[in-house]
Protein backbone atom coordinates (compact mmCIF):
# COMPACT_ATOMS: atom_id res chain seq x y z
CA UNK A 1 0.00 0.00 0.00
CA UNK A 2 1.44 3.20 -1.13
CA UNK A 3 1.70 6.50 1.38
CA UNK A 4 -1.03 8.23 -0.23
CA UNK A 5 -3.63 5.43 0.18
CA UNK A 6 -2.65 4.44 4.01
CA UNK A 7 -3.09 8.42 4.33
CA UNK A 8 -6.60 8.17 3.20
CA UNK A 9 -6.90 4.92 4.81
CA UNK A 10 -6.05 7.12 8.16
CA UNK A 11 -8.64 9.90 7.57
CA UNK A 12 -11.23 7.47 6.78
CA UNK A 13 -11.13 5.62 10.10
CA UNK A 14 -10.64 9.06 12.03
CA UNK A 15 -13.58 10.64 9.99
CA UNK A 16 -15.82 7.24 11.02
CA UNK A 17 -14.63 7.97 14.58
CA UNK A 18 -15.61 11.47 14.94
CA UNK A 19 -19.33 10.63 12.84
CA UNK A 20 -19.50 7.97 15.40
CA UNK A 21 -18.84 10.07 18.28
CA UNK A 22 -21.02 12.81 17.13
CA UNK A 23 -23.56 10.57 17.36
CA UNK A 24 -23.28 9.64 21.25
CA UNK A 25 -25.51 11.97 23.02
CA UNK A 26 -22.64 11.48 25.71
CA UNK A 27 -20.35 13.35 23.67
CA UNK A 28 -22.26 16.63 22.79
CA UNK A 29 -23.74 19.23 23.80
CA UNK A 30 -27.31 18.38 25.47
CA UNK A 31 -30.19 19.67 27.56
CA UNK A 32 -32.44 17.85 29.70
CA UNK A 33 -35.92 17.48 30.20
CA UNK A 34 -38.05 16.63 33.43
CA UNK A 35 -41.41 14.85 33.25
CA UNK A 36 -43.30 13.96 36.60
CA UNK A 37 -45.27 11.11 36.92
CA UNK A 38 -46.76 8.25 39.43
CA UNK A 39 -44.69 5.36 40.28
CA UNK A 40 -47.25 2.96 38.19
CA UNK A 41 -46.91 5.17 35.09
CA UNK A 42 -43.24 5.56 35.19
CA UNK A 43 -42.90 1.54 35.10
CA UNK A 44 -45.15 1.20 31.91
CA UNK A 45 -43.24 4.18 30.43
CA UNK A 46 -40.34 2.38 30.62
CA UNK A 47 -41.52 -0.74 28.79
CA UNK A 48 -43.70 0.64 26.50
CA UNK A 49 -42.23 4.44 25.86
CA UNK A 50 -44.66 7.44 25.87
CA UNK A 51 -46.91 5.46 24.20
CA UNK A 52 -49.65 5.48 27.23
CA UNK A 53 -53.12 6.27 26.10
CA UNK A 54 -54.53 7.38 29.30
CA UNK A 55 -54.77 10.95 29.42
CA UNK A 56 -54.29 12.89 32.98
CA UNK A 57 -55.04 16.47 31.85
CA UNK A 58 -58.27 17.12 29.58
CA UNK A 59 -56.31 20.09 28.15
CA UNK A 60 -53.80 17.54 26.69
CA UNK A 61 -53.74 16.10 23.34
CA UNK A 62 -52.80 12.67 23.79
CA UNK A 63 -50.14 12.64 21.24
CA UNK A 64 -47.82 14.58 23.56
CA UNK A 65 -46.31 14.78 26.68
CA UNK A 66 -45.03 17.68 29.24
CA UNK A 67 -41.75 18.06 30.09
CA UNK A 68 -39.68 20.79 32.23
CA UNK A 69 -36.78 21.81 31.01
CA UNK A 70 -33.32 22.01 32.84
CA UNK A 71 -32.32 25.49 34.61
CA UNK A 72 -28.77 25.65 34.83
CA UNK A 73 -28.82 28.19 37.06
CA UNK A 74 -30.93 27.05 39.55
CA UNK A 75 -31.55 23.28 39.05
CA UNK A 76 -33.40 22.15 41.50
CA UNK A 77 -36.28 24.38 40.86
CA UNK A 78 -37.16 22.44 37.65
CA UNK A 79 -36.66 19.43 39.73
CA UNK A 80 -40.00 20.68 42.25
CA UNK A 81 -41.75 21.95 39.59
CA UNK A 82 -41.05 17.75 38.42
CA UNK A 83 -42.07 16.56 41.54
CA UNK A 84 -45.12 18.40 42.40
CA UNK A 85 -46.22 17.32 38.80
CA UNK A 86 -45.63 13.99 39.88
CA UNK A 87 -47.73 14.04 43.06
CA UNK A 88 -50.82 15.71 40.43
CA UNK A 89 -50.38 12.80 38.21
CA UNK A 90 -50.39 9.95 40.94
CA UNK A 91 -53.53 11.28 43.05
CA UNK A 92 -55.21 12.14 39.07
CA UNK A 93 -54.22 8.14 38.43
CA UNK A 94 -55.19 7.08 42.18
CA UNK A 95 -51.73 5.70 42.85
CA UNK A 96 -51.45 3.57 46.15
CA UNK A 97 -47.46 3.99 45.82
CA UNK A 98 -45.69 6.46 48.30
CA UNK A 99 -42.93 6.74 45.37
CA UNK A 100 -43.51 9.18 42.57
CA UNK A 101 -40.96 9.13 39.49
CA UNK A 102 -39.07 11.85 37.27
CA UNK A 103 -37.85 10.94 33.90
CA UNK A 104 -35.02 13.17 32.84
CA UNK A 105 -33.97 13.12 28.90
CA UNK A 106 -31.28 14.46 27.56
CA UNK A 107 -31.39 16.31 24.15
CA UNK A 108 -28.31 17.13 22.00
CA UNK A 109 -29.00 20.68 20.64
CA UNK A 110 -28.69 19.31 17.06
CA UNK A 111 -31.77 17.37 18.18
CA UNK A 112 -34.24 17.37 15.10
CA UNK A 113 -36.73 16.74 17.89
CA UNK A 114 -39.64 19.08 17.49
CA UNK A 115 -39.84 21.15 21.07
CA UNK A 116 -42.97 23.41 21.91
CA UNK A 117 -43.98 25.84 24.60
CA UNK A 118 -46.75 24.42 26.65
CA UNK A 119 -50.13 26.28 25.41
CA UNK A 120 -52.07 23.48 26.88
CA UNK A 121 -52.88 25.91 30.62
CA UNK A 122 -52.80 29.74 30.73
CA UNK A 123 -50.28 29.61 33.37
CA UNK A 124 -47.66 26.89 31.63
CA UNK A 125 -47.35 29.05 28.88
CA UNK A 126 -46.34 32.10 30.93
CA UNK A 127 -43.52 29.60 32.23
CA UNK A 128 -40.33 29.41 30.02
CA UNK A 129 -39.39 25.87 31.55
CA UNK A 130 -42.87 24.44 30.80
CA UNK A 131 -42.63 22.18 27.14
CA UNK A 132 -44.40 19.59 25.18
CA UNK A 133 -42.44 16.78 22.80
CA UNK A 134 -44.29 14.61 20.27
CA UNK A 135 -44.03 10.55 21.67
CA UNK A 136 -43.73 9.24 18.47
CA UNK A 137 -40.64 11.24 17.35
CA UNK A 138 -39.29 11.35 21.34
CA UNK A 139 -39.79 7.41 21.07
CA UNK A 140 -38.13 6.81 17.78
CA UNK A 141 -35.36 8.86 19.57
CA UNK A 142 -34.87 7.00 22.10
CA UNK A 143 -34.97 3.85 20.99
CA UNK A 144 -32.20 5.26 18.09
CA UNK A 145 -29.94 6.07 21.40
CA UNK A 146 -30.00 10.03 19.99
CA UNK A 147 -31.80 10.72 23.18
CA UNK A 148 -30.84 9.49 26.61
CA UNK A 149 -33.89 8.16 29.02
CA UNK A 150 -33.36 8.08 32.73
CA UNK A 151 -35.41 7.48 35.64
CA UNK A 152 -34.93 8.62 39.39
CA UNK A 153 -37.62 7.13 41.95
CA UNK A 154 -38.36 9.30 44.80
CA UNK A 155 -39.62 7.51 47.88
CA UNK A 156 -42.28 8.86 50.64
CA UNK A 157 -43.36 12.02 48.36
CA UNK A 158 -46.66 11.35 47.85
CA UNK A 159 -49.06 10.04 50.24
CA UNK A 160 -52.12 8.28 48.82
CA UNK A 161 -54.72 9.17 51.58
CA UNK A 162 -54.16 12.42 51.02
CA UNK A 163 -55.42 12.17 47.05
CA UNK A 164 -57.59 15.10 47.48
CA UNK A 165 -55.94 17.44 48.98
CA UNK A 166 -53.35 17.05 45.80
CA UNK A 167 -56.36 17.58 43.67
CA UNK A 168 -57.93 20.38 45.37
CA UNK A 169 -55.38 23.01 43.88
CA UNK A 170 -56.83 22.13 40.34
CA UNK A 171 -59.48 23.77 38.31
CA UNK A 172 -62.66 21.60 37.31
CA UNK A 173 -61.95 21.67 33.72
CA UNK A 174 -58.71 20.10 33.78
CA UNK A 175 -59.49 17.11 35.42
CA UNK A 176 -61.56 14.04 34.27
CA UNK A 177 -64.24 14.17 37.00
CA UNK A 178 -67.00 12.38 35.16
CA UNK A 179 -64.36 9.28 36.38
CA UNK A 180 -65.11 9.67 40.08
CA UNK A 181 -67.57 8.22 42.09
CA UNK A 182 -69.83 10.29 44.04
CA UNK A 183 -68.05 9.61 47.34
CA UNK A 184 -65.04 10.75 45.47
CA UNK A 185 -67.15 13.92 43.74
CA UNK A 186 -68.15 15.09 47.18
CA UNK A 187 -64.42 14.56 48.76
CA UNK A 188 -63.30 16.41 45.95
CA UNK A 189 -65.61 19.62 46.38
CA UNK A 190 -65.45 19.27 49.86
CA UNK A 191 -61.49 20.02 49.46
CA UNK A 192 -61.90 22.37 46.88
CA UNK A 193 -64.21 24.47 49.34
CA UNK A 194 -62.13 24.66 52.40
CA UNK A 195 -58.36 24.84 50.41
CA UNK A 196 -57.49 28.13 51.43
CA UNK A 197 -57.60 26.66 55.41
CA UNK A 198 -56.11 23.12 54.45
CA UNK A 199 -53.19 24.93 53.13
CA UNK A 200 -50.66 23.43 56.50
CA UNK A 201 -51.95 20.05 54.89
CA UNK A 202 -51.17 20.54 51.50
CA UNK A 203 -47.83 21.64 52.67
CA UNK A 204 -47.34 18.42 54.91
CA UNK A 205 -48.85 16.44 51.45
CA UNK A 206 -46.31 18.22 48.99
CA UNK A 207 -43.11 17.23 50.66
CA UNK A 208 -40.39 17.94 48.49
CA UNK A 209 -37.70 15.84 49.66
CA UNK A 210 -34.22 13.83 48.54
CA UNK A 211 -33.96 16.36 45.70
CA UNK A 212 -30.48 16.88 46.45
CA UNK A 213 -29.09 13.72 46.23
CA UNK A 214 -31.40 12.21 43.97
CA UNK A 215 -30.48 9.37 41.48
CA UNK A 216 -30.89 9.16 38.00
CA UNK A 217 -30.64 5.53 36.44
CA UNK A 218 -30.51 5.00 32.12
CA UNK A 219 -33.11 2.85 30.76
CA UNK A 220 -32.93 0.87 27.77
CA UNK A 221 -36.10 1.03 25.38
CA UNK A 222 -34.43 0.25 22.02
CA UNK A 223 -35.53 -3.51 22.18
CA UNK A 224 -39.10 -2.87 23.63
CA UNK A 225 -40.09 -0.30 21.63
CA UNK A 226 -38.64 -2.40 18.39
CA UNK A 227 -40.96 -5.46 19.20
CA UNK A 228 -43.81 -3.15 19.71
CA UNK A 229 -42.97 -1.68 16.39
CA UNK A 230 -43.01 -5.22 14.45
CA UNK A 231 -46.13 -6.09 16.75
CA UNK A 232 -47.83 -2.95 15.30
CA UNK A 233 -47.34 -3.44 12.10
CA UNK A 234 -48.19 -7.00 12.33
CA UNK A 235 -52.01 -5.66 13.61
CA UNK A 236 -52.04 -3.29 11.04
CA UNK A 237 -51.57 -5.54 7.80
CA UNK A 238 -54.10 -8.15 9.75
CA UNK A 239 -56.53 -5.47 9.75
CA UNK A 240 -56.07 -4.26 6.14
CA UNK A 241 -56.42 -8.20 4.84
CA UNK A 242 -59.99 -8.42 6.68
Amino acid sequence: MDVEATQKNIELKESKRENKQSENPNNRNTTKYYHGTSYENAMKIMKEGFTSPQINWNCCLGEETYFWKEDKSNPEEVLIWAQGSAQIAAAIQNSQSEKVCILSIEVPENSNIYISPDYSVDDAATIETAVTINNKELNEAISEGKVILSCAEIDKSYNPYMRFVYLSTLDNELINIDDFSQTELEAFHAFQNYAPELSGLFEEATNYQNLENIQFSQVNLENTLTNQEKNTDIREFDDFER
